[in-house]
């Protein structure tokens, strides 16, 4: 029997196609008898001799199947189809009714073998085959073998055949089989030999041989001739040209992120063209920093750049605004043609539709598109990136959401290789952001600069304090607060955290307005540990840190990296991955990939991350490897962290933003957006909105409401870089920039603030409204060298020197006082030295943790830690013990007082104990003797109530801002007449207290300036309506905002001169108190050493008194008017341990191994005579309180003989009594729950006391 291969027929029997049919139905079932299985079939295999050639993953939509051109692109008669790559296997579209073959590039020489696994049975009276020995491949008269699978309604059959000139010929009967989906089909040609192995449960079994030596050598391949089968992981002899490796997504960086004033058209100077793509039509504009159409325009509104693409190349943006529905979005790659209505070239298409939208890759020729790949049904988010790229043949089109890139769809043309990229969309409501692309390979081009041509503004992200963790940023916040170089606003809230050795767990969110980036919390949002690293082709870095904050690095050709201006972390490359190491020496360790796999401390302890399968952070495990779990929703956004002891933080999201927290304690917070997705208001748990942001057209805040409907203003002018907020007062605050660095604040009173900055970014100078400049200096890790004060003062400068490790070694003051620190091998610091004593010293465990201090005297200290580092007892140098107890959120549950640690004690009659709500505020407090204080919280976690172990509830009321308006002490006589007491305030609309009423209702008001400084306060009126006026006190201010002056309530009557009754203050530069004048003229002055000890007071009748120093800053001495002088020693630790006046009497102390004084001597009162110093003695117990006294004799204190008073305490250290040895009678003493002394009884009997409440 034979059959024809015929490219529009599936393989017949000889004879026409009707009666092949009647044939197959009536023979095959006698054919697929027991006769037609040889003897040969009982033999095994250990398996294929040849390697996996293609297993036809991780490469998409494939059609037809190239793997880098290791499959030749015609069909093996030439005029078929070829295979194509269907979700992860091979085989042809559905509907497609013809042969489908494709056949490997690589020629086989001599025997060769081909094999390939069943992923998809075909339909009924269809077949699958696999090749060896294909000779003219690509023309309808190729030659060959084949293994050849025909499915069938009953029972199968297994082909050994030989094609000659495109005709198959059976070479042996077929066997009769039903093969299983995860079968492997293998065909050998073995010297002649032609054998067909099928695996079925793991073992291999000879269906069929047959001798044959026709053809040697040749192609390998497979094919179908139906739209169901599949096969897959297909291997063979013969060779595989390894993948060129694909650059990273992206490959190329941004060449256009809009930030700049509205522009129409879109024009970059030059670097977009002005004319519309397709000749007609509109092109983009700059809309509120991102690339749109105006209102009203319905045209497809198309760009394209200027500059030409060679090569392999891609283009990629991403998503600022959705379009509305049935519209699309547009990126373009390898134009030609460019501004005519017959352009070439490439596009990716987003079609945006009320159900599921579509993704296409389209080819337009001469002006028209056809879609090659797709369409995908998907559903982009705003805040996505798409990038269409071409390699080699390869088309791709590529997504990035929530920070992981997917590849969605692959095709293959080679038409265009060069030409122009382009953005579109036929849209009014859609923009896009952040354009970028090239040529791929080659160096990507440098970030175009910011606006104003300074710092990139991304280094500002999330950051208000001028420093981030990883690089200095150079703008402030005003309000809630708002970014006032970027507009952006920011929050940022730790949600759970867990004490620990090293570097803590602590999950916390940030938010900026103006980040792109989506992470694992949705658009704007990262966590605690979003710190990542992306690698660009060329090496460079880009790191992103936990506040969104972006720096980059720059790879040099030594292998090292260098960060840009004011980055203060320093990145290397280590096996496997990265390093950062922050100037405080936590290090940071990524992956190859840039995901973040562990922080540490110094010491190496801290926490490591571990990843799923899809590349989500799943564990967070401390020190102690207590882990916490992450749990994410279908969008891959985390839902839920729960902690190792169970504590749960709960996230919800609508369209892919956050939009409520379930905090510890169960408690909802809300967020909502803007119609741009920036986010709008929070709101919290008692359903009160905190701030309602306003956000303009370029996407900064413009207005910012809070919880009591109080608005702030922004303002911001780009051509002079000042930014201009306006409180909820009126009042006019302004910050002005320099190329993005901050150089000025100003405030509502026009007093300037100068701000200098080295090339570093580190502040280099301070300038005061009074001209007073400061100036700093840095070394190149950003350490301070020197800082010098304002000639004023003398110019005197303070100098540091630094470790490798950035560690303080030696700080020299203005006179010249040297502190030394030393540190041990892991950096930690083990002593501390002033003018070269010892002051300070300690021991570590190899975690780092300290288990010994000492101080100057020798005197130790030492602490012990539990399993999970928390601290468990501290022994102080008299040996006396403190132990602790924590949950297993590491917070104290019991404290076991010194006492309670002696032995034969009951530690239970020491122990102090409490307990806390989920979020870790105290419930309750109990001390020894059983007595407890409760706290109760409102759901946005405000104290309401403290109810005293009596008790007495004291209760507290707030306003929807969470300010405290209410404080109402416990009533005094419980249901009875006497209210409550209570206090009241009020507040004005930018928060300063504005009154406060006491319980008796007697009000006093304060009164602010425009810069929020208390300028009037006025006491109750004492008459009510009567004619005595409220006194008043009034200040004013210096132009550096010291307090100048001070009018008393005199002064402030009506009819009353205020100079008559004003006191007036001078200062320096450094805002020291230099004079005081009192209303009568009166001035007293004071005298400063550079390092501002205060060394001299002059008093109105120009009597001076001095002052001298030690170079720990302790007083030594005291110089009268009169000359006289009085000196001090101290001991090493500081104690105090003499005192010498004038006379050159002396006093002397001494101290026990805890510091307190044990003794006092005065000083001898006969000198070289008989008598003796006049000695005061002092014992304390363990928990320090005060045990006896003993006093010189002769004192005028009367006690007994001995001089001794000995006292006793209870459980809670509270004074129970006083016993004397003599006759004189003891003292007893009672109390109640809190505290309150109830009882006295000594020798003259018993006195008692009551309390209200």
């Amino acid at each position: 029997m034979e059959t024809t291969v015929h490219p529009q027929h599936r393989t017949r029997w000889t004879g026409s196609a009707r009666i092949a049919l009647l044939v197959l139905v009536v023979v095959v079932p006698l054919l697929l008898g027991t006769n037609a299985t040889p003897t040969a079939a009982t033999a095994t295999l250990d398996g294929p001799t040849t390697p996996i050639l293609d297993d036809f993953d991780g490469r998409g939509l494939e059609d037809p199947l190239y793997q880098w051109g290791n499959w030749a692109s015609t069909s093996i008669n030439g005029v078929g189809q070829t295979l194509e790559i269907l979700g992860g296997s091979v085989g042809h579209n559905e509907g497609e009714s013809t042969d489908a073959g494709s056949y490997r590039v690589a020629d086989v020489a001599g025997n060769s073998e081909a094999y390939a696994t069943i992923a998809a049975t075909p339909d009924n009276n269809q077949d699958m085959y696999v090749y060896v020995n294909l000779q003219q491949a690509g023309t309808p008269g190729w030659d060959g073998y084949r293994a050849r699978w025909f499915h069938w309604i009953a029972v199968d059959g297994l082909y050994l055949e030989k094609v000659e000139n495109g005709i198959a010929t059976s070479m042996v009967p077929p066997v009769q089989l039903d093969p299983a989906v995860g079968d492997t089909i293998l065909i050998r040609n073995n010297g002649g030999t032609l054998e067909l192995w099928h695996r079925s449960g793991g073992t291999w079994i000879l269906r069929l041989s047959a001798a044959d030596g026709s053809f040697q050598g040749g192609k390998i391949g497979l094919g179908s001739n139906d739209d169901k089968g599949r096969w897959d992981t297909f291997g063979g002899s013969g060779s595989t040209t390894p993948p060129p490796t694909p650059p990273a997504v992206p490959a190329t960086g941004f060449l256009d992120q809009f930030e700049r004033p509205n522009e129409d058209p879109l024009a970059q100077g030059g670097a977009w063209s002005s004319t519309p793509l397709f000749g007609t039509g509109e092109t983009l504009e700059v809309l509120g920093n991102a690339a749109g159409e105006n209102e009203g325009e319905v045209v497809q509104a198309n760009s394209f750049r200027a500059a030409d693409v060679t090569g392999d190349a891609e283009v990629h943006a991403r998503i600022a605004n959705q379009p509305n529905n049935n519209q699309e979005f547009y990126l373009y790659l390898h134009l030609q043609a460019a501004g005519t209505a017959g352009v070439d070239g490439y596009r990716a298409r987003w079609f945006h539709w009320i159900s599921t939208d579509g993704l296409y890759i389209q080819k337009i020729t001469n002006g028209v598109a056809t879609t090659i790949a797709g369409p995908l049904a998907l559903d982009p988010a705003t805040g996505d990136t798409f990038l269409l790229r071409r390699f080699g043949l390869t088309l791709e089109l590529w997504r990035k959401n929530a920070g992981t890139w997917t590849k969605l769809l692959t095709a293959l043309d080679g038409d265009y290789t060069s030409g122009l990229l382009g953005l579109g969309m036929d849209d009014d409501d859609g923009k896009w952001d952040d354009f970028g692309g090239g040529a791929i390979g080659a160096p990507p081009p440098p970030p175009p600069p910011p606006p104003s041509a300074g710092v990139p503004r991304e280094q500002s992200h999330g950051i208000c304090t001028g420093s981030g963790m990883h690089a200095h940023s150079t703008s402030r916040c005003l309000s809630d607060p708002v970014n006032t170089l970027t507009g952006a606003f920011i929050t940022q809230v730790e949600d759970v955290s867990t004490p620990g050795t090293g570097v803590p767990f602590a999950w916390g969110r940030s938010y900026t307005s103006s980040d792109p980036n989506v992470g694992r919390l949705g658009p704007g949002w990262t966590d605690s540990y979003s710190t990542s690293l992306l690698v660009q082709p060329s090496g460079d870095v880009t790191l992103r840190g936990d506040e969104g904050q972006q720096i980059e690095y720059a790879k040099q050709t030594d292998g090292s990296f260098v960060g840009a201006p004011g980055s203060l972390s320093t990145l290397s490359g280590v096996a496997g991955g990265y390093e950062l190491v922050r100037a405080d020496q936590v290090v940071y360790r990524f992956d190859a990939q840039g995901d973040l796999t562990s922080v540490m401390d110094r010491n190496g302890q801290g926490l490591a991350f571990t990843y799923d399968g899809q590349g989500r952070l799943a564990r967070i495990a401390d020190a102690a490897n207590r882990a916490t779990t992450l749990t994410y929703n279908a969008s891959d956004l985390v839902s839920q962290v729960e902690t190792a002891d169970g504590r749960r933080v709960a996230y919800g999201y609508t369209a892919g933003r956050l939009t409520s927290v379930t905090d510890l304690r169960g408690k909802p917070w809300t967020y909502t957006y803007d119609s741009g997705g920036k986010l709008a208001t929070i709101v919290d748990p008692l359903g009160n909105t905190q701030v309602a942001n306003a956000y303009g057209a370029d996407g900064r805040v413009q207005g910012q409401t809070d919880a009591l409907g109080k608005t702030t203003s922004f303002a911001w002018d780009a051509a002079s870089e000042v930014a201009a907020v306006t409180d909820a007062k009126g009042n006019v605050w302004k910050h002005e920039y320099d190329d993005s660095v901050l150089s000025k604040q100003i405030d509502p009173l026009n007093r300037v603030t100068a701000l200098a900055h080295d090339s570093d970014l580190n502040m280099s100078a301070v300038t005061s409204p009074t001209n007073e400049k400061t100036t700093m200096v840095y070394d190149a890790k950003g350490n301070m060298l020197s800082a010098t004060a304002p000639v004023s003062l003398g110019s005197a400068q303070k100098t540091f020197s630094y470790n490798t490790r950035n560690d303080p070694m030696r700080i020299t003051d203005a006179k010249g006082t040297v502190t030394t620190h030393t540190y041990d091998a892991s950096g930690n610091t083990t002593g501390v030295a002033q003018a070269g004593t010892q002051v300070a010293s300690y021991a570590y465990d190899s975690a780092g943790r300290v288990l010994t201090s000492t101080d100057g005297n020798g005197r130790t200290t030492a602490y012990a830690y539990g399993a999970n580092g928390n601290l468990i007892s501290t022994t102080d140098p008299a040996g006396n013990t403190t132990s602790y107890t924590h949950d297993a959120a590491g917070r104290v549950l019991t404290r076991v007082d010194p006492k309670g640690n002696v032995a034969g004690a009951n530690p239970a009659d020491f122990t102090w104990t409490w307990s806390y709500n989920a979020s870790g505020q105290v419930l309750s407090e109990r001390d020894p003797l059983g007595n407890a204080t409760t706290h109760t919280y409102d759901d946005a976690g405000n104290e309401l109530t403290v109810t005293d172990a009596k008790g007495r509830v004291t209760s507290y009321g707030y306003d929807d801002a969470n300010r405290i308006v209410s404080e109402i002490q416990p009533d005094p006589d419980g249901g009875g007449p006497l209210p409550a007491p209570a206090t009241t305030y009020t507040y004005d609309d930018v928060g300063n207290k504005l009154s406060q009423a006491d319980p008796l209702g007697r009000t006093t008001r304060f009164i602010y300036d425009s810069a929020n400084r208390l300028v009037s306060t006025m006491a109750p009126d004492p008459d009510g309506a009567g004619p005595l006026d409220a006194p008043t006190t009034a200040q004013t201010y210096d132009a550096n905002g010291n307090l100048e002056s001070v009018v008393e309530p005199r002064g402030t009557v009506q009819g009353a001169n205020p100079e008559d009754y004003r006191t007036r203050y001078t200062y320096d530069a450094a805002g020291r108190q230099l004079t005081t004048t009192d209303p009568l003229g009166h001035v007293t002055a004071n005298g400063y050493d550079p390092i501002g000890n205060l060394v001299s007071v002059r008093d109105a009748n120009n009597h001076a008194t001095a002052y001298g120093y030690d170079v720990a800053g302790r007083v030594v001495s005291v110089t009268a008017p009169d000359g006289g002088s009085t000196t001090y020693g101290y001991a090493a630790a500081g104690n105090r341990i003499s005192r010498r006046d004038d006379a050159n009497h002396l006093t002397s102390y001494s101290y026990d191994d805890a510091g307190r004084p044990v003794s006092e001597t005065k000083p001898d009162p006969d000198g070289p005579g008989p008598k003796s110093p006049a000695v005061s003695s002092h014992t304390y117990d363990a928990n320090g309180n005060l045990l006896t006294t003993v006093d010189p004799n002769g004192n005028a204190t009367s006690i007994q003989a001995d001089g001794q008073t000995t006292f006793g305490y209870d459980g809670a250290n509270r004074l129970t009594s006083i016993d004397y040895s003599d006759s004189t009678p003891d003292v007893t003493f009672a109390h109640d729950p809190v505290g309150n002394r109830l009882q006295m009884t000594d020798g003259g009997g018993t006195e008692t006391r009551a309390y209200d409440g």
